[in-house]
């Protein structure tokens, strides 16, 4: 049982993210090919435990062929229908800024009756025993792990600014994007469609590189057609994003996409 790994890998996740991660059931599939599905994935922030991400389900296509050379490949990751919170407070900081610390690993699981946690914590499977990290580690030793790609399915992405008054909101739906790992382990490759300004049709368009080490982004974003094309870098100094770039802007009504409560007086 699958199972018996998951409070390990939930602690593995907080550790290496900093942030509080919940994983549902596991189970794995040997036909038409084998695979992981995790019932549910979320993230939470370490400090507030404010939700980050969530997703229904999480499924690993998993390449066996070479496990007996301690090869374990990844073909795909596929995240199914997640809702992402993109949140900037009134200080200017934002949700998703990962803590100087790791953050601590959860405690000891409650019964699912208890009211002592503010998050619900995955039980462990009835008849099955955890194993330690540390026989994780030992176990993993010498392995190539391996990922080709990640595709996110109809994700709903929620973004709120609080800086101005009143709260900025924005959401972009029915987001499709697939993200690939470039020669660096921190430098991806991905693109991206999605809704905005409850549009029925898709109308935002990204593609760029990200580099998460020097915390930058290489963007190319098309709003409708080529109504608004914005090319350049984007990078995080601090808590404040710094954009350098060019941004062009033919035909387009400013009022479809000034929200009414900015247009007053």
């Amino acid at each position: 049982d699958p199972n018996m790994f998951r409070a390990e890998f939930e602690k593995y996740l907080t550790q290496q993210t900093g942030f509080r991660v919940e994983l549902g059931d596991i189970k794995f599939q040997w036909t038409p090919q084998p695979q992981l599905q995790v019932a549910s994935l979320k993230f939470y922030h370490p400090k507030s435990l404010e939700k980050i991400l969530q997703s229904d389900q999480v499924r690993i296509d998993a390449d066996l062929t070479s496990v007996f050379q301690k090869h374990f490949s990844m073909s795909q990751v596929v995240i199914q229908s997640p809702e992402i919170f993109l949140k900037r407070n009134r200080g200017g900081a934002w949700n998703f800024q990962a803590v100087k610390e790791p953050a601590a690993s959860a405690p000891v699981v409650a019964p699912a009756h208890s009211q002592g946690s503010l998050i619900p914590m995955a039980e462990a499977s009835e008849g099955t025993e955890s194993i330690s990290l540390k026989n994780l580690d030992r176990m993993t030793q010498g392995w190539e792990f391996r990922l080709g790609k990640i595709l996110v399915r109809n994700a709903t992405l929620h973004f709120t600014d609080e800086t101005v008054e009143p709260a900025y909101g924005l959401e972009i739906k029915k987001l499709e994007a697939e993200v690939r790992q470039k020669t660096s382990a921190s430098w991806f490759h991905f693109t991206a469609g999605g809704s905005v300004f409850n549009s029925s049709k898709r109308n935002l368009e990204a593609e760029g590189d990200l580099d998460l080490g020097l915390r930058s982004l290489d963007l190319l974003l098309r709003y409708g057609p080529e109504k608004a094309v914005f090319k350049g870098r984007l990078r995080m100094n601090n808590t404040l994003p710094h954009f350098e770039g060019t941004l062009e802007v033919r035909d387009l009504d400013m009022g479809s996409v000034i929200p009414a409560v900015y247009k007053r007086g």
